[in-house]
Parts: structure tokens; C-alpha cells; sequence
């Protein structure tokens, strides 16, 4: 897997495909995967729209519906905004940048999900509810905590989590507080370069789980840039080591 090629990130959900999102692979090094995703990119995710009985409820509602009885629809969207991923090894947190179309910085989404492992089209995890969001300006805030918690009182997901993925924040808002790794200033500024072709085409996965069966193609995105900046922090080597593997609960 070479920087420019297509990586596939999926989502297993107790055996079953839950999402394919292509992505442009950036730099792959033995302790971190960096993925661009444009905008425009056609992605394809478990839904529960069309769901009889699921459609007066919230989307909330509707996703831990989905996770706790398998049954979900597949629909095909296009992702919005572009957006570069740091998935580093053995972290249960995906760190995402994202972009407006006019290049100006949203800030960052702190996904909190399995550690990704790689696959043999590209890297396989599952998001767990909950996230952070974190302002240009480095303010943060939770997000979807309600629903982790109803997840953890419905038995979806594991009480023992939630410690988990709290040490895992503090590790987050250290390197936010150290502006380091993809908080470094420099993966932020809106240098302009370009990552490569848009992600290839990608239907050779069989959905096992919901109403219907398909894989993920891109059609329609066009080829995005991306900060210029972040080849110079990642050559530099300004990233920080990854912190020990935690074990899963």
C-alpha cells in the first residue's frame, strides 16, 4: 500500500459490515496511517431510514436500534467536508481535520472508536457513540455522550468503556495543550498540494448484516488538497511516539 493509493476503511459491527469509506492513503509508517478523504467522496453506511417503525425516531435512536438488532438498510452518500484521519496504533481515537470548500480550518473530530487494524483493502474498526469536538481556537466539548450512556444501559456497548475511553481523552487534550501530532500547527494550515486521484472504486464487499447487499464505489468526488504543511510536520518528525496498547475490555 503505497501514499496515493486507495485504503478502505471499514467498520465491523458483531461480525457484520457496518460502513466502507474510501480514503487517499497519505503516509503509512509502522505506527500511524494518515488518509485523506475529499469531498465528494461516495461512501457507503448502515442506515436505518426506511426501516419500518424507525422513521418518526431520532437519528439517535435509529443507530442503536440498528446496532442492537443488525437490522439496517445500506445507502450511498457523498462525504462532507474534506478531511484528513490520523489513525495512530493502539489508540481508541481517531483524529480527524476538516476543511470548508473555501479552505477554511473547522477544527477537530476526535472519533472514538476499536484501534484500527489493517485489513486486506485497508483498515478495519468499529466507532463506539461517543465523540469530541474540538474548536479552531482548541476549545472542546463532548459530544453524543447521552447516547453512549443510553448505548452502555441497553447493554450495547460495555460499561467498562467509558474508562477506557476517558484515559484516552486526557491523552488527546495533553497533545492539544502540546500542540503536537495532527494538533500541530502545521497540519492545520492551508497549504495547498495535492493528494493524489481520488479513492478507486471499491465494490468487492459482501453486506452480511440489514435489508440489503452492497459494497462502496466513488464516482463522483474530485481529486482535493490538502495542507502542504502536513508532509513537512510528518517528515520532520514532529509526531509524538504512540502511547502503549491498551487492551480491549
Amino acid at each position: 500500500m503505497k501514499p496515493g493509493g486507495t485504503l478502505v476503511v471499514q467498520e465491523y459491527w458483531r461480525g457484520h459490515l457496518w460502513s466502507a469509506v474510501p480514503h487517499v492513503l497519505v503516509a503509512a509508517e509502522a505506527d500511524q496511517y494518515v488518509t485523506y478523504l475529499p469531498a465528494g467522496t461516495a461512501a457507503t453506511y448502515a442506515s436505518s431510514v426506511g426501516i419500518p417503525g424507525r422513521d418518526h425516531l431520532s437519528r439517535a435512536e435509529r443507530k442503536l436500534l440498528a446496532m442492537e438488532s443488525c437490522v439496517y438498510r445500506v445507502v450511498e452518500r457523498q462525504v462532507a467536508p474534506e478531511t484528513l484521519h490520523f489513525f495512530t496504533r493502539g489508540s481508541w481515537a481517531r483524529v480527524n481535520l476538516g476543511w470548508t470548500t473555501e479552505r477554511t480550518f473547522l477544527g477537530w473530530y476526535v472519533n472514538f472508536e476499536l484501534p484500527a487494524t489493517p485489513s486486506g483493502t485497508g483498515l478495519r474498526t468499529m466507532d463506539l457513540v461517543l465523540d469530541i469536538l474540538i474548536g479552531p481556537d482548541g476549545d472542546w466539548a463532548w459530544k453524543d455522550r447521552a447516547d453512549f450512556d443510553e448505548a452502555v444501559r441497553r447493554g450495547v456497548l460495555d460499561p467498562k468503556l467509558l474508562a477506557t475511553l476517558e484515559a484516552e481523552s486526557d491523552r488527546v487534550r495533553a497533545r492539544v495543550a502540546s500542540r503536537s501530532g495532527p494538533f500541530d500547527e502545521r497540519c492545520r494550515r492551508g497549504g495547498q498540494i495535492r493528494a493524489g486521484a481520488c479513492p478507486s472504486s471499491h465494490r468487492s464487499t459482501r453486506w452480511k448484516a440489514g435489508v440489503g447487499v452492497a459494497g462502496s464505489s466513488v464516482t463522483t468526488c474530485r481529486a482535493r488538497l490538502f495542507p502542504a504543511e502536513l508532509l513537512d510536520a510528518l517528515n520532520a518528525g514532529i509526531r509524538e511516539r504512540p502511547h502503549a496498547t491498551i487492551g480491549r475490555s
